[in-house]
């Protein structure tokens, strides 16, 4: 057997977070089970699709979210019945219909627990199943906002009287559909060890404000709101126009700025006073752009991401849709894969973000006809048995309690020394203060200042020149040019 083969799930609901889920597990090997209504998946009236033409089997999203699954319609809210077998039959059940519409569907986690002890199953859902806001409609556009994403987006923006923005596409769909298969194949993890399944209701919302990096932080630590306004204290940072593309540059350390001047063959204005050091070019960016601009136009972006590489400078090249589909480093992992389809023809779809060291991964199968499988998997299911009362509980276990994970990611400790955090590292001792509630470096002997921010050192360097050290960054939107964010953690250069 190879990856979920034998895990057996149903799917039930519309669009994309349930979707992704069951792709997840359908990819890895699980015979999951589509479940539509009669009217079919909402998905398979968006886009795109060829031609323009509109087609509900030929969806693209449709298409890309429903490899390797079997696909069956049922009336959710007439047959009992028949979900009831399908229960029976199921390791893992995964949806996203908010509360109101579970109970007209008879998704009921008492239910079916009677019918089948080990279930798990997964809910995902706007806001969850509890508290004041479970019986809202909510769509992407409201999760973004309601999980604090668009509050922070586009960072770093010039334009107070524009509104936040959400990112392109499903994304917190996306993310609701990654979280709930994870879940899912722990509590099955457990399920396996105790017999006991269990009900994951996964709050998309939650889930978004969950990875908000250090935002949350920053108000609960300092009683300050983050914003998408404002100018970052880095500078260069952003993203400037080539020939043919768009290329993002960026240079936190001095050493990184001072290749980068001698790349454009040491121009006089990189040598003037409003440019000498970390805080002049931040507090002088608006300048520093058009010269950079006016440099980089003459450049392309392959030819320039290329030059800055070799010098050990963070340049990266923005890529459009075009340019992805044909970027070698995806082509050579074989992330792009052809797939026939009855009625779409040969698509290319994406293939796993994974390597496996036995190559065993496949499309097995393109995204189900509306029924394709319907009179298949019914035939074959045994008829449900009576509902039971449920089995007391095992001791209380959590889903992956016995794994053992390394965790082989670098990590910087801290030492409380007199009411101060210090960082020893192989180059001498440095002191990280926090006074008004930010928290910003200051040097000990051993080491020699290179930026400060309204007196406060933000940034230095050993006596040696082998490193240089930042208490990073202000990003997007904590404030003017000037206000020190909390420190982010240390970083290295050799």
């Amino acid at each position: 057997m190879q990856g979920l083969e034998g895990v057996k799930v149903v799917e039930l609901g519309q669009l994309v977070s349930a979707s992704y889920a069951g792709k997840i597990m359908a990819d890895l090997g699980a015979d999951v089970v589509k479940v539509e209504e009669p009217g079919g998946d909402l998905a398979r009236r968006r886009g795109p699709f060829p031609g323009g033409v509109a087609d509900p089997e030929k969806s693209g999203l449709f298409l890309a979210l429903n490899t390797n699954k079997r696909g069956i319609t049922l009336d959710l809210a007439r047959d009992r019945d028949r979900l009831a077998q399908l229960v029976a039959w199921a390791d893992i059940v995964v949806h996203n219909y908010p509360a109101a519409q579970m109970a007209e569907r008879g998704i009921d986690y008492d239910a079916f627990r009677r019918i089948n002890p080990r279930l798990v199953l997964c809910s995902i859902t706007p806001f969850g199943l509890t508290g004041p806001y479970k019986d809202y409609n909510a769509y992407e556009l409201n999760v973004s906002h309601g999980g604090g994403w668009g509050w922070l987006s586009p960072g770093a923006s010039d334009f107070p009287d524009l509104p936040p923005l959400k990112v392109a596409g499903h994304q917190c769909d996306f993310q609701g559909g990654v979280s709930g298969a994870m879940a899912s194949l722990a509590a099955y993890h457990r399920a396996l060890e105790t017999g006991a399944g269990e009900h994951i209701d996964l709050s998309t919302q939650a889930f978004i404000a969950a990875f908000l990096e250090q935002n949350f932080v920053y108000y609960s630590y300092s009683d300050r709101i983050a914003s998408r306004l404002g100018k970052r204290l880095l500078y260069p940072w952003g993203i400037f126009e080539c020939q043919d593309g768009l290329l993002f540059i960026l240079a936190v350390e001095e050493d990184q700025w001072e290749r980068i001047v001698e790349l454009m063959d040491t121009p006089e204005w990189a040598g003037w006073e409003i440019f000498k050091g970390v805080t002049e070019r931040s507090k002088n960016q608006d300048v520093m752009k058009m010269y950079l601009d006016e440099w980089v136009k003459d450049w392309k972006v392959e030819e320039l991401w290329h030059q800055a590489q070799s010098r050990r400078i963070c340049f990266a090249p923005v890529f459009g849709m075009e340019q992805l589909s044909k970027q070698e480093q995806l082509r050579s992992r074989n992330f792009f894969v052809e797939v026939n389809h009855p009625k779409a023809g040969t698509v290319t779809q994406l293939g796993p973000p994974y390597q496996l060291r036995e190559p065993w991964w496949q499309i097995r199968r393109p995204a189900p006809l509306l029924g394709q499988h319907t009179d298949e998997v019914l035939d074959a299911l045994p008829p449900a048995p009576a509902p039971q009362p449920p089995a007391p509980s095992p001791r209380t276990r959590r889903p992956l309690e016995g794994v053992r994970v390394a965790d082989f990611s670098a990590v910087t400790a801290y030492d409380i020394e007199q009411g101060r955090n210090v960082l020893e590292t192989p180059y001498g001792p440095v002191a990280i203060t926090s006074p008004c509630g930010y928290a910003v470096l200051e040097p000990r002997e051993d080491t020699r200042s290179i930026a400060t921010i309204e007196g406060q050192t933000v940034g230095v360097q050993f006596a040696d020149g082998r490193f240089t050290w930042y208490g990073l960054t202000l990003s997007a939107g904590f404030g003017d040019v000037g206000q020190p964010d909390l420190v982010r953690g240390l970083t290295r250069e050799a």
